[in-house]
C-alpha cells in the first residue's frame, strides 16, 4: 500500500467513497448478507436500541416533573411542620400533617412505580446490546474466514487484529447510535 506524498494533488471526494466501502460492506454482512437468525437478530437490535433510548428519555422527562412536585410537597410540607414544632397542635394541625405525610410517602412510591420498569428493563436492553454486537462480530468473522486463503504466509497478530477491528467498529457503531438517538429523546 503506497500513501500519496503531501505535495501530490488528492483527490477527497474519491478517499471517502473509497473509505466507506469497507464499512458498508460490513453493515451488509449484518443486516443482509448474515444467516437469517443473524439478520432478524440484527434488525431486532436496532429495535433495542431504538427502544431503550426512547424510554430513556422518557424516565428521565417523568422524573424531572416529579422532582418539581415532590419537592414542592416537601418545601410545604417542612414548612407545615417547622410552624407546628413550638405551638400547641389541635387535631387539624394534626390531621394536616398527618396527611402531608401521606402525600410525602405516595411521593415516594410514585418514584419507585416512575425508575421500577427501568431499573428492570436496562440492565436487560444492555445485556441484549451486548450480546447484539458480538453477534455482529461473529458474523463478520465468519465472513472474514470464509475468504481466508491458508496458503498465504501467515501475518503475525492477524487473528487479534481481525478481533480487534470488528470488535471496535460494531462498538463504535453502537456508541453513535446510542448518541446520535439521545441527542433527539
Amino acid at each position: 500500500h503506497v500513501r500519496q506524498s503531501s505535495t501530490a494533488p488528492s483527490n477527497a471526494g474519491s478517499a471517502t467513497v473509497a473509505g466507506l466501502a469497507p464499512a458498508l460492506a460490513m453493515l451488509r454482512e449484518f443486516f443482509f448478507a448474515g444467516s437469517r437468525l443473524d439478520i432478524i437478530f440484527a434488525w431486532a437490535g436496532i429495535f433495542v436500541i431504538i427502544g431503550q433510548s426512547v424510554f430513556s428519555a422518557y424516565i428521565k422527562f417523568a422524573i424531572n416533573g416529579w422532582y418539581t412536585s415532590f419537592y414542592d410537597l416537601l418545601q410545604t410540607s417542612g414548612a407545615m411542620l417547622c410552624s407546628n414544632v413550638t405551638a400547641l397542635v389541635d387535631e387539624a394541625e394534626e390531621a394536616k400533617l398527618t396527611e402531608s405525610r401521606q402525600k410525602v410517602w405516595l411521593g415516594l412510591v410514585e418514584f419507585l412505580r416512575i425508575v421500577g420498569p427501568y431499573a428492570i428493563f436496562s440492565p436487560a436492553a444492555r445485556w441484549l446490546r451486548s450480546h447484539w454486537a458480538l453477534r455482529w462480530r461473529m458474523c463478520l468473522m465468519r465472513s472474514y474466514m470464509a475468504g481466508w486463503d491458508p496458503n498465504v504466509a501467515p501475518v503475525e497478530g492477524a487473528s487479534q487484529r481481525l478481533h480487534e477491528d470488528t470488535r471496535m467498529f460494531s462498538k463504535g457503531i453502537e456508541t453513535y447510535l446510542s448518541v446520535f438517538l439521545n441527542s433527539f429523546c
